[in-house]
């Protein structure tokens, strides 16, 4: 019995928009999600979107007085209506740390779990 696989098409388009850039994320023609990102003074913010326009993932990079990031908070929208939260440290080298943290004041300081 032979089988085809029917191929599938990604792309994405990039554009700005508002002082945003824009990145729209499709499979096969039809929109699958996309994303705007936005830099405010020390914050780089990405909000992601799905072809619903709901939001399901919003991510903030720390940035400090020289424009380089050291932290990074990440939402996501879990299927069940849950909020899924956490901080990590991003090195001098750009890496984020393995560690998440819950909030804000325990990643900066880097307080370890008892």
């Amino acid at each position: 019995m032979k089988m085809y696989t029917r191929p599938m098409l990604f792309y994405n388009k990039v554009f700005y928009q508002n002082g945003k850039k824009i990145t729209k994320e499709y499979a096969n023609y039809k929109l699958s999600c996309y994303y705007e990102e936005e830099i405010l003074e020390r914050f780089k913010i990405v909000r992601g979107f799905g072809a619903d326009g709901g939001l399901f993932h919003t991510e903030v990079t720390y940035l400090d007085s020289n424009g380089k990031p050291y932290m990074n908070f990440t939402q996501v929208n879990v299927n069940n209506g849950t909020l899924d939260a956490c901080y990590r440290r991003i090195n001098k080298l750009g890496q984020h740390s393995y560690q998440g943290y819950k909030d804000f004041y325990t990643c900066y300081f880097e307080i370890k779990p008892n």
